[in-house]
């Protein structure tokens, strides 16, 4: 990995980004790896850089990457007690799948990148339940929120009613 772009995702300077944005730099710079396969975005969740997340591409597959211990940045964010960096990616992969459910199957945008097999999927969902497992038992902040509309429906057309 270039050595300037690791220090920027180290100290989450985004001005790096925006720099290179608009100079129209390759894209291969953003995909270089450490020798331990982590990406800009395990870097910048592992020293709690969220605004860094939010100048890469939305459909980037930097955000679903595996380093060499099978983690994604969402992984990352949760083992160093990153909450909102858990929830941003937890909602950026919720938008994608709203996104990818509006969209006809020849214009989905993560084509361009790294196309998502089952097998893929399975494994973002992992993370995202390991994100929130995190949230539950180990975070200082309690989650008291949750949906549970499907579930009151289910129970409505069973004649069961909600509780």
């Amino acid at each position: 990995m270039d050595p300037s772009l690791y220090k920027a995702a180290r100290s989450g300077d985004v001005g790096f980004l925006r720099k290179n944005k608009d100079a129209d730099v390759p894209d291969d710079l953003l995909h270089q790896k450490t020798p331990m396969d982590n990406n800009i975005l395990h870097i910048a969740a592992e020293f709690k850089h969220i605004d860094f997340f939010k100048q890469i591409p939305p459909q980037s597959p930097l955000f679903w990457t595996t380093n060499n211990k099978g983690e994604t940045p969402l992984h990352v964010s949760a083992r160093v007690g990153c909450d909102e960096g858990v929830e941003f990616l937890i909602n950026h992969a919720k938008k994608l799948s709203v996104d990818d459910e509006e969209s006809e199957p020849t214009t989905y945008p993560m084509t361009r990148g790294a196309v998502l097999d089952w097998g893929r999927r399975f494994k973002i969902i992992q993370g995202v339940a390991r994100g929130l497992l995190y949230l539950h038992h180990d975070s200082c902040l309690k989650v008291i929120h949750r949906d549970l509309r499907a579930r009151r429906a289910r129970r409505s057309r069973r004649g069961l009613g909600s509780r």
